[in-house]
């Protein structure tokens, strides 16, 4: 028959149902997956450096992490690929107040001793800054654009835009789960002397790949008609 798949979903009590599913676990019978949620509630990585315990992780790094850091050093635990990038969190590299994580393909001990400064607060860990850059067609006679990308990832936090050739301030970011979209008006000068319009920073564990992103880009001409070229997005 195989295993069963037992969605949790917990009420605070330990109790004797409690004991017969633990059991069930040991015996190889049962075990605990989101498959039997159904689709509903389903759980996702928290994608914080070394937040590992819970498996997914709670978005916070504390001694629970730390212990399953050090099961993971040791071999008495495994993880599967996306658990190896979070646990990867040493070397890193200080900028200002944060400790940047640049990992060295493996766990050891140096992520566990890594993981215990962040979770006591003497270090914060964050992923690489990177950036993407959105263009104009050169000539292009524009007002104003907008820029839209589904199939974010989730491993990747964005986290600003500035308007490079904006002809006010800002420029503005909407994010929302798996996309966002950013609009803004030009000043023509900047991005016809061969600069950016916009820059995108996010942080993340390895760079997101463009050309799996579902883009779509308006552009609006000064007699406020859409022109027919595209805003592209390139990595820095």
């Amino acid at each position: 028959m195989g295993e069963e798949h037992w969605c949790p979903t917990g009420n605070e009590l330990f109790q004797l149902g409690d004991v017969v599913l633990i059991r069930r676990q040991v015996l190889d019978v049962l075990e605990i997956s989101c498959v039997a949620c159904g689709g509903h509630g389903v759980a996702e990585r928290s994608w914080v450096p070394a937040d590992v315990a819970p498996v997914l992780g709670d978005g916070n790094v504390d001694v629970g992490d730390v212990v399953r850091l050090l099961r993971l050093a040791v071999g008495l635990d495994t993880a599967d690929a996306d658990g190896l990038v979070v646990s990867d969190v040493a070397p890193t590299v200080a900028q200002g107040d944060l400790s940047v994580v640049t990992g060295d393909g493996r766990i050891d001990v140096s992520d566990v001793v890594t993981t215990l400064r962040a979770a006591v607060g003497l270090v914060r860990l964050a992923w690489p800054e990177r950036v993407l850059v959105l263009r104009l067609p050169e000539g292009a006679s524009a007002m104003a654009f907008s820029l839209s990308a589904r199939r974010w990832p989730a491993w990747a936090k964005l986290e600003s835009v500035t308007c490079d050739a904006c002809a006010r301030e800002g420029g503005s970011l909407d994010v929302a789960d798996g996309r966002f979209g950013i609009t803004g008006v030009v000043d023509a000068a900047p991005w016809l002397a061969g600069g950016p319009v916009a820059t995108l920073r996010y942080r993340s564990p390895q760079p997101v790949d463009v050309s799996t992103l579902d883009l779509a880009s308006e552009v609006i001409g000064p007699d406020l008609d859409t022109l027919p070229v595209e805003v592209s997005l390139d990595a820095r």
